[in-house]
């Protein structure tokens, strides 16, 4: 009885053991920026208006509260604003791209994946939004918008460096894969910088079912701005009932509405400018703006 009782424990102890290596996380991936080489990154402006991705140390207000002068961190930064004086501060819209080096994730199928973003806008900013893409190809149009991730500032003059995390277990067992962090502005909020300190890439646990769907509680434009067509992915709480969209100009006019068929909003016929996509069902609605080149 003795010999029974104690194989059970070491089997349940060996059982205990495998469980913890099975569900430990594994960083797979990642880049602090402190020795500013990104070198192996590709920096895209993509709308070409000279103004791209940089590595530096982040950005703070000095003691009298009217200079920028560098902080303590290392990061990778995309910034509107002139950091020199005289401060420009005019609003107008830019699309940059960072995208990772290849990172291999051969050996992780089947596990749950995680890209972790550490990020802020920088000080005298408010919330921004980063939009996170991910492709096995360096090519641009092959990227899948994976998430908009918010990034939350509620001081104006304080490092608040986050952590935001976005699923990619889709692309778990691929041997190059390319994550892409794109910031855009639509000409109508402030827009000063985004700042990010560290990125990762974190494998562990095995995934269950329905794991490796992305989780989409908020819905996107694949791409901003835009010449014809809206390419809507619509979050999970608009699938279920009747949605119906509307789209207002600048200064608050209806120019489009229908229900939405789950196909492309035709907007070729806009004049250039600014637009809001309002989404409504019978429990939710969310705006979306938007900029039609």
């Amino acid at each position: 009885m003795k010999n029974i009782t104690m194989k059970k424990n070491l089997l349940l102890l060996l059982f205990i053991m495998v469980t913890i290596i099975s569900s430990a996380q594994v960083t797979v991936w990642e880049d602090d920026f402190d020795d500013a080489d990104v070198s192996d990154w590709t920096l895209l402006d993509r709308d070409e208006d000279g103004v791209n991705w940089i590595t530096r140390q982040n950005v703070m207000l000095d003691e009298t509260g009217e200079a920028l002068v560098d902080g303590d961190f290392s990061v990778l930064g995309s910034y509107l604003m002139n950091l020199n004086p005289p401060y420009d501060t005019t609003m107008r819209p830019t699309d940059n791209w960072a995208i990772t080096p290849a990172i291999d994730l051969s050996q992780h199928a089947g596990k749950k994946i995680e890209f972790i973003l550490r990020a802020q806008p920088m000080v005298v900013d408010g919330n921004q939004d980063l939009f996170v893409y991910a492709s096995t190809s360096t090519d641009p149009d092959t990227f899948e918008l994976l998430s908009k991730v918010t990034l939350v500032r509620q001081t104006l003059d304080e490092a608040e460096f986050n952590d935001y995390s976005v699923d990619i277990s889709q692309f778990a067992g691929e041997a190059t894969v390319y994550i892409t962090l794109g910031n855009t502005t639509d000409g109508r909020n402030m827009f000063f910088g985004l700042e990010i300190d560290k990125v990762s890439i974190v494998a562990g646990g095995n995934l269950g079912v329905g794991d490796n769907t992305p989780n989409k509680t908020a819905s996107l434009l694949k791409k901003n701005p835009v010449t014809e067509n809206l390419e809507l992915q619509l979050g999970n709480q608009y699938e279920s009932d009747k949605t119906f969209f509307q789209i207002y100009n600048a200064g608050g006019s209806l120019v489009k509405q229908a229900t939405y068929n789950n196909e492309n909003i035709a907007v070729g016929d806009l004049p250039r400018g600014l637009y809001f996509l309002l989404l409504t069902n019978d429990k939710n609605s969310e705006t979306i703006k938007f900029i039609k080149k």
